[in-house]
């Protein structure tokens, strides 16, 4: 659990310092062109970089056949065992989840 932790903060690091730098370019090239409304582009630019890197660095998460199980499998380190076999406790409410479709 650790090193996924670590895993994790590393990637936010490195994320954050690619949009922090991408940024820092575009607020100097601002000082030669006399127009910081070029900075406001950058934002989007900077989602897309980061979606770029992480795209082709990460190694990805185990495949799951939907988002609810996604979410299971974070959270099935904390969940009793009994959670899963005594269904009689569940709530679920239609219309409230992309499972519904």
């Amino acid at each position: 659990m650790q090193e996924v932790l670590s895993q994790v903060l590393t990637w936010m690091l490195l994320g954050t310092a690619a949009a922090a730098g991408l940024m820092l370019v575009l607020w100097l090239i601002h000082f030669a062109i006399r127009n910081a409304s070029i900075v406001d582009p950058g934002w989007a630019a900077s989602l897309a970089l980061i979606a770029v890197i992480y795209a082709l660095k990460g190694e990805g998460y185990a495949q799951t056949a939907s988002a609810l199980q996604f979410v299971i499998k974070l959270n099935a380190f904390s969940v009793a065992p009994a959670f899963y076999t005594e269904t009689s406790n569940w709530h679920i409410t239609l219309g409230d989840s992309d499972q519904d479709r």
